[in-house]
This record gives structure tokens, sequence and C-alpha cells, in this order.
């Protein structure tokens, strides 16, 4: 029994593009709402862009005509347009000509699983028409499942974008006898190869989170609220590390609170950056909340010899004031001293006097919209740590630096540690041989001579300098270093324009690194003892050779190229 749709009587083309659609919610979740529903009656199809990428996926087909030997029929058919879209279906023994989509209900997962059923692709160029339900008159015949009154039904699909999959679902209603479909919305996943729940229209992306620090546990608070709680198996926290990336600090269970306490004392004195991820039963990280930063507070010294209670922005502008807190030696607790517009990040500390020498601060605001959790408005008021004065320090820059040798085998390199007092802002070395660095911590290499070494640091406060006369006393007569097995020599170090290798044995393989060991900026197979490289074209700085002796052994040495 083949069942084609030709000839149709009436032809209804919706082309459907962004202008017809509700706007798409941010997130991972690309949701479209058909208004007004899309209604197929007698012999009409409906054929659809999906990613509004100019190319119809699907068309959807309703027809009442006569289509077969057993008479009048009603059917509703859903055809593959290209081989890049698929639908879970199958191809039922009772008619295996045809493949039938099944439907599904809501929040299902719909994945490369397929909720264990199969995919469906496109069969040929003159594919057939894929049946979702087909009603005989003449006999009490049904196929398909989407029979006796659809509502709300769905329809799992998948569709490649940039040649990945990405999964989704159709949304649809099928009247008793075949007579009518209705195609009400759709969505797919836009993080490709993970799946989505039918009915789902947002990613569970937490929402608004706020960092309070609690005085009693010397940590921070992290409160959010969840913006979907279905198929939740956990919310994880991340913090900031010192190297800008994230790491996991803790999970929050979906039927507890949605706040975690960072219990990190170490890092009190610091600002600290914290997000919120959801992971649902499915194993799927949803996108994370934006990311917030906790208040860090500190007692600075100005020109003036005046003591200033400072803090950086808090990055939710949900308030309208910062308010200074200030430990009251009368009654033993923080007391409100005053409050500034949320534009500053400053306040001049009065005198100690007037304050029963207080010696104790902590910057509070007052949320305009209380985050409620579980009934409590406890995040309603977000607080830095204790700033005090037996901590302040100074505003304005003073230069100092200190240098040692880094390399026992090579007397010219020098490791220059930055010993400056205050937050400095830039750096400029000169190393009196003619060469310049503006890095904090610079590490640098000396032709036999004598140096003197300066120092410029500055902030926007203001700028200061240091001059070391005669500070590097390199000596003449550099000798090659030798490995300790003395089966390999490399000079000269540093090296100018060559660089010659020596081995006590055939030299297989010679490779040259940056110093990350990321790049390769040389690499050549050789048979002899004795090798020289021309590093004239290199850039300044410090490289990894490895050399493979005939023998297999790997020897490194790091170089200096000047």
């Amino acid at each position: 029994m083949i069942l084609k749709f030709y000839n149709l009587a009436t032809t209804l083309v919706f082309v459907l593009i962004s202008l017809v659609f509700n706007n798409p919610v941010a997130g991972q979740i690309f949701y479209y709402d058909f208004i007004p529903d899309k209604i197929l009656q007698q012999t009409a199809y409906d054929s659809i862009d999906i990613n509004s990428d100019g190319i119809f996926d699907l068309r959807f087909t309703q027809e009442d005509s006569v289509a077969t030997s057993l008479g009048n029929a009603n059917g509703v058919g859903v055809t593959l347009m290209h081989y890049d879209v698929e639908f879970v279906g199958l191809a039922p023994s009772y008619d295996p000509s045809h493949f039938y989509t099944y439907k599904l209900i809501s929040n299902v997962l719909v994945d490369q699983n397929a909720g264990g059923q199969l995919w469906v692709t496109k069969l040929g160029p003159n594919d057939a028409v894929r049946i979702m339900q087909m009603y005989f008159y003449t006999i009490p015949f049904h196929l398909g499942e989407w029979i006796n009154n659809v509502v709300d039904g769905y329809l799992g699909i998948r569709l490649k974008i940039n040649n990945q999959w990405h999964y989704g679902w159709i949304r649809m209603d099928v009247d008793q006898n075949a007579n009518k479909l209705t195609i009400k919305d759709f969505a797919y996943n836009e993080v490709p190869m993970q799946g989505i729940y039918t009915s789902q229209t947002n990613s569970y992306k937490p929402v608004r989170v706020e960092v309070s620090y609690v005085d009693s546990l010397c940590g921070n608070m992290i409160g959010y609220e969840r913006s979907l709680n279905s198929h939740l198996l956990y919310d994880k926290v991340y913090k900031m590390n010192s190297n800008g990336g994230y790491d996991s600090i803790g999970m929050v269970s979906p039927t507890a609170a949605p706040y975690f306490f960072d219990y990190d004392t170490n890092n009190v004195l610091n600002a600290q950056q914290y997000y919120v991820s959801a992971v649902d039963s499915s194993s799927i990280e949803w996108q994370a909340s934006d990311a917030m930063f906790s208040i860090y507070a500190e007692i600075v010294i100005n020109s003036n010899n005046q003591s200033i209670l400072q803090w950086n922005h808090y990055t939710n502008q949900n308030f309208f004031k910062y308010y200074i807190f200030g430990y009251d030696s009368l009654c033993h607790k923080m007391q409100i001293m005053d409050s500034v517009d949320n534009t500053l990040n400053s306040y001049l500390l009065p005198s100690s006097s007037s304050l029963n020498h207080c010696q104790e601060y902590q910057i509070r605001i007052a949320l305009n919209t209380p985050l409620n959790i579980n009934g409590n408005l406890f995040l309603d008021t977000i607080s830095s740590n204790i700033a005090t004065t037996a901590n302040q320090y100074q505003l304005f820059p003073e230069a100092g630096f200190s240098a040692q040798i880094v390399l026992d085998s090579t007397y010219d390199v020098y490791q220059f540690t930055d010993t400056s007092k205050a937050n400095i802002d830039s750096y400029h070395w000169d190393f009196g041989d003619g060469t310049t660095s503006t890095d904090r911590n610079p590490m640098h290499s000396f032709l036999p001579g004598i140096y003197t070494v300066s120092l410029n640091v500055q902030n926007c406060y203001g700028f200061d300098s240091i001059v070391k006369q005669h500070f590097i006393d390199v000596s003449s007569g550099i000798q090659p270093p030798i490995s300790a097995d003395g089966e390999l020599v490399v000079y000269p170090i540093p090296a100018k324009n060559s660089l010659t290798i020596q081995a006590n044995t055939v030299i297989s393989e010679i490779s040259l690194y940056s110093i990350d060991g990321k790049e390769t900026i040389f690499y050549g197979n050789f048979g002899k003892r004795i090798m020289t490289l021309d590093v004239s074209p290199l850039p300044t700085g410090f490289y990894i050779l490895r050399t493979r002796l005939e023998n297999n052994k790997e020897i490194y040495r790091k170089i200096i190229v000047r």
C-alpha cells in the first residue's frame, strides 16, 4: 500500500520566516511559537524552515481525497526535504513501505538515542511522504500513532547546522479522524549533540546570582534563582581561579535552597567571582548564569596621610546606595556610619575619635528587589569583607627591585623581582645595555660587562623611579655548559648568530621549541656528532633544545638567543 499526495486541489504554502514568530528566548534553546497556530485542512501542505537558513526542512501534509482502492481516506503526513533533517520513527511490520513518526509526550529526552527509538532519514530523490496518521472511511483502520484526537503531541527531530546534529521537537494536534493538523511551536538545542526535552522552551540557566560576605563564617554566600526545576539533577557552583579560569567548588541539590557557602578563608581579603550552572537528569550541563563578584573592601593611605575606605564596584546595579558600616566599640557591633551613591567606590574615613576608635569597616548594599529564596529575604543585604586599619597600605608608588642569577651554568642570566610598594599599574625597566622591558618580573641576559639598572613604576596616583649604579657585573670568559654525564655540549650561550651542538655520539635528531614547548621552531634529522644551527633569524628570547642521540636518548637544554 503506497499513499501519495499529488495533484492537490488546494495548495496552501506558508513561508515561515522570523517575522511571524515570537522573539526567540535567549540561551541554549532556540524556540519559536506560531502565532496564530498553523492549521492544515483539506488538501493543504506547509513547508517549514526550522533554522531560518532559507532551505525548507520539513513538509507537513493534510489530505482528504480518494487515496487508495480502499476508499476515501484522510491522511496526515510529513516529508523530509533533504538529508540533513531526520525524525524519530519506524517502518512498522504492517506497512514496511512507509515510515511512521512516533508521537512523543511531554518531557521526553530527544537526543542521539531518540528515546530508545530510531532516527528516520530521507530515502532518496523521489522520497515518499512519511505518514503520521491515516484514517479510512470504509473500514475502521488507523495507521500510525497520531490517533484518537491527539492534543500536544511531539515529533522528535534533528537537523544539521554546520555539519553537526542539533536535537529538537515540533508540537502538533491531530483531530479524531485526521481531518485537521495543527502545528503549534517548535524548539531545538543550539548546542550541537546535546539533547532537549519535549516541551522545553528555555535552558535551565540559573539567573540572578548574588554574593554576600558572611562575617561569622568568614566566607561568601552565593545565592541565586533557578529558572526551571524540571529534570534538574543539581546546580553546580564555580569560582574564578588565579589564571582567570573557573573551578567547580560544589553542587546544590534541587531539593535544597539555592545558595552555597564558600568557606575559602585563604581568599577572604580578595574579591571573588562566581557563576552557577545547572545539570539535568541526562547529565547535560546548561548555560551558566552571569558571573557575579563579591565586594572586597580595603583601607589605603593617600598623599595627605588620610585613611580612605575603598572597594571594587558591585556588578549588579539593582541598588542605589553603598552603606558604610563601622565597628562601634561601645555597642560591640557594626553600626551604619554613612551612605554613598552606587557610582562611587571610595569613602574618606573621619577621625577615629568621632567613631569611638573604630578600627573595622564594611561595605553593604540593600537590593531594590531582595532575592527571595524559600521565602527568606536573607540576601537583601550584600556585604564585603571587614577592612581593618591594621591592613591599610599606601596609594602612591615607591619603586624597588632585587635580582639573582637563575642559571648556574650561564653566569649572565638574571631574574629581576619587583619589590615596589603600592598597587603598580605599569613598569619600565632599563638594563643599561640598550634593552628595556615592561614586565613586572623580567628575566634578562647580559654580555660581559658592568651595568646600571633602573626601574620606573606608575599608577593612577603618580610615579617613582629607582636607579642602581653598577648593579650587574658579568665576568668575561664564559665557558659553554656541559651536561653532567658529559654527553652533550651546547655553545655559545647566549647564541647570537649560530648555535653549536656537540655530542660524544652520533646526533640523530634536533628540535628547537618555543619556551612553552607549544611551537616547533626547527626540526631536522642528522647523522653527525657536531651540528651548527643558524639562529640569527630568531627573535631574542628563551628556547628549548631537544637532542636525540643514536641510542635514542633525549637530552633537553634551555638556550638563549640574543
